[in-house]
């Protein structure tokens, strides 16, 4: 931990899915927690791949990719981006599927990796933590289906957040016409 890291520590502290954590189990969660530095270009999780370790942001900035198949072929589009202070990694670890989309440095950056098992204890600990934790899964698997429509495919992710954003969901009954 370095006295550049302290601040940020601090806000982790106040955001979700850390600020239900009691004092005890946020301090030994960042005790447990690997700090790696991570070179441009590096990729931090692989689609498909088995693991569910969380990560936390510390520096930097990171791409999401996730690599769709068609019947004519295969595309990769950027779905989102992780800021300091922003983890990544929810998906697989709430479900214990392989993961859905790469993550890969942009510039040069630092991580904390928190291992599946560690997290699997505090999602034991914390229902509200369990809960927070899958409204962001929640939140990046609609943001995936929007990226997947033709008109927004093309969009850069910054204007697909802003039209997601001010999209209003609707319940409908089974069999109601959605468009004439």
């Amino acid at each position: 931990m370095t006295t550049a890291t302290l601040p940020l520590y601090a806000q982790l502290r106040d955001r979700m899915p850390f600020s239900c954590l009691s004092d005890f189990q946020f301090t030994s969660l960042l005790a447990s927690a690997r700090h790696e530095d991570v070179p441009n270009g590096a990729v931090l999780i692989e689609q498909g791949a088995p693991d569910r370790d969380f990560l936390i942001l510390l520096e930097g900035e990171l791409e999401i990719r996730r690599r769709y198949l068609s019947s004519s072929n295969a595309e990769e589009l950027e779905v989102g981006r992780v800021l300091p202070g922003q983890g990544v990694g929810e998906f697989a670890l709430l479900l214990g599927v392989p993961r859905q989309a790469s993550v890969r440095a942009v510039g040069p950056s630092k991580v904390l990796r928190i291992d599946s098992e560690r997290m699997e204890e505090l999602l034991a600990w914390s229902q509200r933590f369990a809960d927070d934790l899958r409204d962001t899964a929640g939140f990046r698997t609609r943001m995936n289906l929007v990226r997947q429509v033709a008109p927004f495919r093309q969009l850069p992710l910054e204007r697909v957040r802003m039209a997601f954003e001010c999209m209003q969901p609707l319940e409908l009954k089974a069999g109601a016409t959605v468009v004439r």
